[in-house]
């Protein structure tokens, strides 16, 4: 097989930049853009979007205080979760779209109340919330177990990481990544051929020094300038959530290209069906 040279790559260059100018003038082409644009931003708030109003969710782990979960059970200004295990408490956690605080009360903490002096606290939030949105909860919760137990309350705040198994803004997150790569990449491309072949375009660029390998080359490049510029503004959007940068490129392209079915998470492997924080104990 001959290899391209330096010719080859000049007239490659040259069609590439003249499909990229013309790709913002194709009604077609401007549309799947936008559309992609569009959906990024979607998937990036709908959580924004779909969140209810109401009290913050405080997701509880009580080691064995019947008389602060029963002042925490009677409070009308927090919408509290229990669970049977710390574990479960966090893998709930970590499933959320919302801020929402995780609390561990440890063995002996009724008798810490009723001993005086300040109650500490271990709380849990997911790392891509913002300081303020950490800073906002956790002095709204501190005043209300202040108000509750009578006694300053600090609750020390720890950041924890998504986990493989977890669903929820993950999801989101690789749909609008998927989206675009299919979107724009597949379909914004044969919409630059065919008008190519409207405009009787092709013909000339057929009679000219370039061949059939460049010009699909070509319009494959263009193809490939806008998505990289549509999945950067994702990457932008969905910046928080992103831990291992040099993973994400691949690891979403590949899931695109070898996943059928459409439903990706944020992880590099299918995610069995997680039941939701209503699945927890409501109080």
């Amino acid at each position: 097989m001959k290899l391209m040279n330096r010719d080859d790559f000049r007239i490659i260059s040259i069609i590439t930049l003249k499909d990229i100018n013309d790709a913002v003038k194709n009604k077609n082409v401007l549309s799947v853009i936008i559309s992609a644009l569009f959906m990024i931003v979607l998937y990036r708030f709908m959580p924004l979007i779909t969140a209810e109003d109401g009290p913050p969710a405080l997701l509880v782990y009580d080691a064995n205080n019947p008389t602060t979960m029963a002042l925490l059970e009677d409070s009308p200004v927090v919408d509290l979760y229990t669970y049977e295990s710390e574990e479960q408490m966090l893998y709930y956690l970590s499933n959320g779209e919302q801020p929402e605080l995780g609390i561990l009360i440890p063995d002996g903490f009724d008798q810490a109340v009723d001993s005086g002096g300040v109650l500490e606290l271990q709380g849990y939030m997911l790392h891509f919330f913002t300081d303020e949105d950490v800073f906002e909860i956790q002095q709204y919760m501190q005043e209300e177990f202040e108000y509750l137990f009578g006694r300053p309350v600090l609750i020390s705040i720890e950041k924890i990481h998504l986990q493989p198994e977890t669903h929820g803004i993950t999801i989101l997150a690789s749909m609008g990544f998927s989206f675009v790569i299919l979107m724009v990449g597949m379909i914004s491309t044969p919409y630059m051929m065919l008008e190519e072949k409207q405009n009787k375009t092709l013909d000339a660029i057929l009679v000219s020094p370039a061949s059939s390998l460049h010009i699909i080359v070509a319009k494959a490049l263009a193809g490939l300038v806008y998505t990289l510029i549509i999945y950067g503004t994702g990457l932008f959007l969905f910046r928080s959530l992103i831990v291992h940068w040099g993973l994400t490129p691949t690891r979403d392209t590949m899931s695109t290209c070898l996943s059928p079915s459409g439903n990706r998470s944020g992880h590099s492997h299918m995610l069995p069906s997680v039941p939701s924080l209503s699945a927890a104990t409501p109080t």
